[in-house]
């Protein structure tokens, strides 16, 4: 009985899933203004669905190669074989992009989310803060696409969240002998910094997130 249990739940969750990633898609490409150039980091399944749903708007990307094992290079090739004017960037160029000016000027950043703390904000791949530290200097909006489901009810602040270490390997295979490897994998990016979250719900501000988790997912938090 324990076992049928639990498959159900893990049944029901699914669909959950499923259904609010319909949503998250109809609500990012509602965002989207025709000809927006928007910017990207890492590889999102979500974002790229969204990006592809926005096709017809004439959109175009500019995205991060994402190093260590170059994940940018995923979305580039999904968002080519969809058809969608893409520009892939070395990592150190993000900021410089994102300073850009008139034709050449980001209009939006989405991003993808691996985590969200109670206080709004968001833990994804490594990068993510520089830039979003470069789009708020530059009144670029930072948007988060995720399920809100992604909720740590028990993480308060952003800053509580330990921050996964990667193998020194994946930065320099033959490093020389007593070199220290940074590699983190994930950044925390506060809530002051995002713009909003694109969710199941809509488009929701940081502060407003947990008001409507609490709402919806009485079970979750």
């Amino acid at each position: 009985q324990g076992v049928k249990t639990v498959a159900k739940a893990v049944k029901d969750f699914e669909k959950i899933a499923q259904a609010n990633e319909k949503r998250i898609i109809i609500a990012g490409v509602n965002l989207i203004q025709r000809g927006d150039r928007i910017f990207t980091h890492c590889h999102s399944s979500t974002v790229v669905n969204i990006l592809k749903g926005a096709k017809k708007k004439k959109i175009e990307v500019m995205q991060t190669e994402t190093r260590p094992l170059f994940q940018g290079h995923k979305t580039a090739n999904e968002l080519v074989a969809a058809g969608i004017k893409d520009t892939l960037a070395v990592d150190s160029a993000g900021a410089s992009l994102l300073s850009q000016r008139g034709r050449d000027k980001i209009d939006k950043i989405i991003l993808g989310c691996d985590g969200i703390a109670t206080d709004g904000g968001c833990v994804n791949k490594i990068g993510s803060y520089g830039l979003a530290l470069a789009a708020k200097e530059n009144n670029v909006p930072v948007y988060i696409a995720t399920q809100a489901l992604k909720i740590n009810e028990d993480v308060r602040k952003i800053q509580e969240i330990k921050i996964e270490e990667r193998a020194d390997k994946e930065v320099w295979l033959n490093a020389p002998a007593g070199l220290n490897i940074e590699n983190p994998a994930f950044d925390r990016v506060p809530a002051k910094l995002i713009t909003g979250y694109i969710t199941e719900f809509g488009i929701l501000k940081p502060s407003g997130l947990i008001k409507k988790i609490l709402q919806h997912y009485k079970w979750l938090v």
